[in-house]
């Protein structure tokens, strides 16, 4: 039975002679006129195109790959910071996985697949055939983002370089200004006294975010209360470095957890004190996330869009590969960097009767 679908499948499959004969030319025109390649009248290449397109012709990608010496392959690789088991955790996250899903879908419609790699495979790189690849969130020297360099390949980034702020191959939140706007609700729903909670890490989105919150704090004339916790015991941490904010002689009465995995130890360490949110304490989370929308009360929170996030990150890396491909075509104009746009949902861990 097996045997007989894939059978099916394949002669239903549309070749290039099925185009040729259709459009009453030779295979190798059809071939060239597709690729762009061969002396092919316009008004031919554009008629075999239309008729290639009505057909439903995909290229083989074996052909394409031994035609162009390319796999068709797109490596994606979430952050490991420094521990591979890490990624596992990462992996569950709502904001990795809607930016792989996204961009998996935008690299299906250039003939590409996405390959997630474990931070573990880079030294086997050269060995992996994949045309490029994109990094999330990646630290100061990245050891992910080197491999690609080092073999060559072209390489994006979801947010900015540490060590290479200027390069403008990425795609990225605007996070200080979220982190601003979210300061301001705070403010706005009554905080006087607000910490912060935030990761060790070095990465860019998490240098952006505490500067702003330095900025507002000191611009306030407020002290500047920060505790950080490390990105393999993100939870736990923030449960630990929240309790410590909520017992001190001058407790905090609003905490910004920078990341959606600290807002949930957050609020484990309010629970256990019988601190009543937002009555006592408003919380807020830098990212959104499944994680923290569906708990009560739901916790405000920045959403990045991280599905935009995905989907521009592999349009800019196939922009990036045609262009080093083709380098001498002008037409080819890349804008770089992608700034994404965020939006803050405004929920009832900082608002008993939050908007609609």
């Amino acid at each position: 039975m097996a045997k007989r679908e894939t059978s099916e499948r394949a002669r239903s499959r549309v070749t290039i002679r099925d185009v040729a004969s259709v459009a009453g030319v030779s295979t190798t025109t059809v071939s060239h006129a597709l690729n762009g390649k061969g002396r092919v009248d316009v008004a031919t290449r554009e008629r075999v195109a239309a008729i290639a397109e009505r057909l439903g012709y995909r290229p083989s990608r074996a052909a394409r790959a031994l035609r162009t010496q390319e796999s068709g392959a797109i490596a994606f690789l979430v952050p490991a910071f420094e521990r591979p088991g890490t990624q596992a955790e990462m992996l569950s996250l709502d904001l990795y996985m809607r930016q792989i899903a996204a961009a998996a879908q935008a690299l299906y419609r250039h003939d590409y697949s996405l390959t997630l790699m474990p931070a573990a495979s880079v030294g086997d790189l050269p060995d992996l055939g994949v045309d490029g690849g994109i990094v999330c969130d990646p630290t100061n020297h990245d050891p992910l983002v080197g491999a690609f360099e080092e073999q060559g390949l072209p390489v994006v980034t979801i947010e900015r370089r540490p060590d290479a702020p200027s390069d403008r191959w990425h795609v990225r939140a605007d996070n200080e200004a979220n982190t601003l706007e979210l300061l301001d609700h705070l403010a706005a729903a009554g905080a006087q006294a607000i910490g912060m909670i935030g990761i060790t890490a070095d990465i860019a989105w998490a240098r952006e975010t505490e500067t702003a919150f330095r900025t507002w704090c000191e611009g306030r004339g407020l002290p500047v209360r920060i505790d950080y916790v490390s990105p393999h015991e993100m939870t736990e941490g923030a449960q630990r470095a929240a309790g410590e904010m909520l017992d001190a002689s001058e407790p905090v009465d609003a905490i910004f957890a920078s990341a959606q995995l600290l807002a949930s130890g957050v609020m484990r360490a309010a629970d256990e004190r019988g601190v009543d949110v937002p009555g006592d304490l408003l919380v807020a989370s830098g990212i959104d996330g499944r994680e923290i929308s569906a708990v009560r009360p739901a916790i405000t929170a920045i959403d990045v869009r991280p599905s935009d996030q995905g989907a521009a990150a592999a349009e800019l890396l196939i922009a990036r590969i045609r262009a080093e491909a083709d380098p001498g075509d002008q037409a080819i104009e890349i804008e770089a960097p992608v700034i994404t746009a965020s939006s803050l949902h405004i929920r009832a861990s900082t608002a008993p009767n939050p908007p609609a």
